[in-house]
């Protein structure tokens, strides 16, 4: 059994203007842990329907960027390619 619960969070502003906003949480039972394992620690995105009286919460992963690697994939890298470090390096002898 899941139980939705509502807090009403207030925040002061400068010690002076009072900012509230409610905040919806449930807690989900033991016996679903396992299955969210895979999940903990993810964004995920939340699509919530209401239908004859069954409310459905839908949380799919929201998908991931390839990591990039941060040097390799620069068009214009700062540093000179091999040939200018070779002529640079004749320069340097005289």
């Amino acid at each position: 059994m899941v139980r939705i619960q509502k807090r009403l969070v207030k925040k002061r502003y400068y010690g002076k203007a009072l900012y509230q906003y409610p905040v919806y949480s449930f807690n989900i039972p033991k016996k679903f842990h396992e299955l969210l394992q895979p999940f903990v620690g993810e964004e995920l995105q939340a699509d919530i329907e209401c239908k004859s009286n069954t409310l459905i919460i839908m949380l799919t992963p929201k998908p991931r960027k390839p990591l990039e690697k941060p040097f390799l994939n620069k068009k214009n890298a700062n540093l000179p390619s091999a040939k200018s470090r070779e002529n640079s390096d004749n320069y340097e002898q005289f």
